[in-house]
C-alpha cells in the first residue's frame, strides 16, 4: 500500500512539474525551466514507468503468493484426508484364539479391514 501511494505521489509530482513547466514555457520563450524540463523529461518518464512496473509486480506477487500458499494448504489437507488411516487397537483386530500375525498388524495400522 505504501508503494502504491509513493508511486502515485511521484507520478503526480512529475505531472504537476510538467504542467508548471509547460505553462511557464508558454509565458516565456527561453528560460531555465525549459531546459530543465527537457533534460529531466526522459528520466521522469523512465522512473514513472519503472515504479509502475515495480508496484504492479509487487502487488501481483503478494496476491499470487497468498493464493499459492492457500492452494498448498488445501492440497495438504486433501492429502491428509486421503492418507488418513484408522488406527485400531490390537484388542479390536486380534484373530480368534489370540493369534497375532501380519494381517492383524495391517488391521491395527488401518491398511486392512477386519474380515475374520
Amino acid at each position: 500500500m505504501r508503494i502504491v501511494i509513493l508511486n502515485t505521489l511521484l507520478v503526480s509530482c512529475f505531472v504537476s512539474s510538467a504542467v508548471v513547466c509547460a505553462q511557464e514555457s508558454v509565458s516565456s520563450e527561453n528560460n531555465i525551466y525549459d531546459s530543465y524540463f527537457e533534460a529531466t523529461k526522459p528520466v521522469g518518464n523512465v522512473l514513472g514507468n519503472q515504479l509502475n512496473k515495480f508496484s504492479d509486480a509487487l502487488l501481483r506477487q503478494t496476491t499470487i503468493g497468498q493464493r499459492a500458499q492457500q492452494a498448498k494448504e488445501q492440497q495438504q489437507l486433501k492429502r491428509d484426508v486421503q492418507t488418513k488411516r484408522v488406527v485400531r487397537s490390537v484388542k479390536d483386530c486380534i484373530k480368534p484364539n489370540g493369534l497375532i500375525d501380519d494381517e492383524v498388524q495391517m488391521c491395527v495400522n488401518g491398511t486392512r479391514e477386519k474380515t475374520w
